[in-house]
């Protein structure tokens, strides 16, 4: 089994997952997708729902983390069998 470092597993399930959201798009693309039948109250909801969630993401965006909050995963310490405390 290769080793990698956590930085090149983080590009390489970025990848995958992009192109698994590629390839779920595509045929989407080419079948014309049936208009819902909503409500005006429900329309009027779904505006402010997109909106708020329009804004959260634009805050989210606008934020800059510190170096320390890059790592996307954590890694737990494995003791050897003959160190254990107990």
């Amino acid at each position: 089994m290769k080793r990698i470092h956590r930085r090149q597993f983080a590009k390489l399930a970025g990848g995958m997952v992009a192109a698994v959201a590629v390839s779920r798009a595509a045929p989407s693309l080419q079948e014309p997708v049936p208009k819902l039948k909503l409500t005006p109250q429900q329309e009027e909801r779904v505006r402010e729902a997109v909106t708020r969630r329009d804004r959260q993401l634009a805050a989210i965006r606008n934020r800059t983390l510190p170096y320390a909050l890059e790592p996307a995963f954590v890694f737990r310490v494995q003791r050897s069998a003959g160190k254990r405390r107990i």
